[in-house]
Formats: C-alpha cells, sequence, structure tokens
C-alpha cells in the first residue's frame, strides 16, 4: 500500500546486472601491466586541468595530455586531428616514431616506428571543456577495449555503451554524467550535433555507473555529489544507496 513512498531504483535490475558485469570484465582485462596508475575521481576543475594555451589546437592538446595521464595511457602514442572533415573513425593509425612501450605499438623491421592511436577531437568543444574531456575519455576508452582477449558483457550489441563504462572506470564519471544529454536543437552558430559529444549511456546510467566506481574506490557521496550539477545530486544519492544494496557484488569486485 506505501509502495509509492519508496523511492524508485535509478536503473533497472538488467542494467544494474550488466553494469557491474562490465566493471568486472575490466577489471579482468585491464590490470596495473596497461593502466599505470590507481584511477582517481577526475573532476573539472583548475587543479586537475591546469594551464593555458594561445591556440585553439594547442588548447586541445592540452587537455588530452592531461586526460590521457589521469586515464593512466600517458605511454601512449597518440595523435590529435581536427574533425573537420576527419570521418574515416576510430580504426585509424599513423606511423609516428615514439617509445616501446605502447600496448599499440607494432614494430616494423630495422626501425623503431609504433602506430599511433589517432585522436579526433571537434574544434567546437575546445569551448565547452567537460564536453571535450569525456570525448577524449570516450575515444581513449575505445582504443582500451579493442585490446581486451575478451568482449564485453552483452557483446557487440552493447559495445559503445561498455566502452563509456570502461572510461568511467578509468575516472572520468563525473564528466560523463554531467554531458550525458542530447543535442536538441539551437543555431548553427552556438552549438550543434557536433559539439556535443556522442552518447551512450544515459544520465541515469551514467550516474548508476559513478556510484559503483566511487563505491569501490571508498568515496564520500558528498566529495562526488559536489561535482555534480546540482540536478543531478538527488539521482547519485539515491544511485549510492542501490549499489550498496549489492553487498555480495560489491564485495566481488573488491576482491579482484
Amino acid at each position: 500500500m506505501l509502495d509509492f513512498l519508496k523511492s524508485r531504483s535509478v536503473v533497472d535490475e538488467d542494467t544494474a546486472v550488466w553494469v557491474f558485469d562490465v566493471f568486472g570484465w575490466s577489471l579482468a582485462e585491464f590490470g596495473a601491466d596497461v593502466i599505470n596508475q590507481e584511477p582517481v575521481l577526475v573532476v573539472p576543475n583548475n587543479e586537475f586541468f591546469p594551464g593555458k594555451a594561445d591556440s585553439t589546437a594547442a588548447m586541445a592538446e592540452l587537455i588530452f595530455r592531461q586526460v590521457q595521464k589521469y586515464a593512466g595511457l600517458s605511454y601512449w602514442s597518440c595523435q590529435l586531428v581536427d574533425q573537420h572533415g576527419f570521418q574515416d573513425g576510430l580504426n585509424h593509425t599513423v606511423n609516428v616514431a615514439s617509445t616501446p612501450s605502447s600496448e599499440l605499438s607494432t614494430t616494423s623491421q630495422s626501425n623503431e616506428k609504433i602506430m599511433a592511436a589517432v585522436i579526433p577531437y571537434h574544434t567546437g568543444q575546445v569551448g565547452t571543456p567537460d564536453t571535450l574531456i569525456a570525448h577524449y575519455a570516450s575515444v581513449l576508452a575505445f582504443y582500451l577495449g579493442g585490446m581486451a582477449k575478451t568482449e564485453p558483457p552483452g557483446g557487440q550489441a552493447a559495445h559503445g555503451y561498455a566502452m563509456e563504462v570502461l572510461a568511467i572506470r578509468l575516472g572520468f564519471g563525473v564528466l560523463f554524467a554531467n554531458t550525458a544529454y542530447h543535442f536538441r536543437g539551437g543555431c548553427g552558430k552556438c552549438s550543434g550535433p557536433k559539439v556535443e559529444r556522442e552518447i551512450y549511456l544515459s544520465q541515469d546510467e551514467a550516474i548508476y555507473t559513478l556510484a559503483l566506481f566511487a563505491a569501490l574506490r571508498e568515496l564520500p557521496t558528498k566529495q562526488v555529489a559536489l561535482h555534480l550539477k546540482p540536478h543531478l545530486r538527488s539521482v547519485y544519492k539515491r544511485a549510492v544507496k542501490d549499489i550498496f544494496r549489492q553487498k555480495s557484488k560489491l564485495a566481488r569486485l573488491r576482491s579482484r
């Protein structure tokens, strides 16, 4: 009779199970031998993203190198490419000189050239750093996911969604939750579909995944909620409660 007083779960049961499964998959596939630091909660402030640049391209590069560092993938060789006119997707690399430690490396006979991951970006995103950071994290996760020995839970049909879970596991959940919206219209000068990032997880799904990340890292709820958009904070608190109801699943992930 009083069911209407109970708070609704942030995601449905099947989605919750899947998020836990993808987290487990990511922990099994990408340990300290691939990600060279413990993930931290990355937030969009000057402490995490200091510095300025004197051009759009230089600013895009500065932000990317910081994202790459927090993702624990600084040793990868990557090359940024202005997305204008770039429609070849993410399955492309270019030859550049680099250190031999990259997991993307391919040695060619007598020289030590490696294949660098091409990272496309849209110049309009530089003016909205939160979107650009989430975009970069997503692209890195797609490349990282391509190195996995097994498919993520859900297979190819859920691949894009799983890669965003992987990016949140790398520490970028606040950025994904805050930018998980779809373009609804506007003038061509101020915004447009290409300026926003491609979306897979909904806001609620991103928040639920962020809550799982925070639970595994034992981060205080207030510390995380502080960096979310105000209307998302109550959703996040509900997600935290949902996560902590999954005691046995949390214990299994913590034991990895």
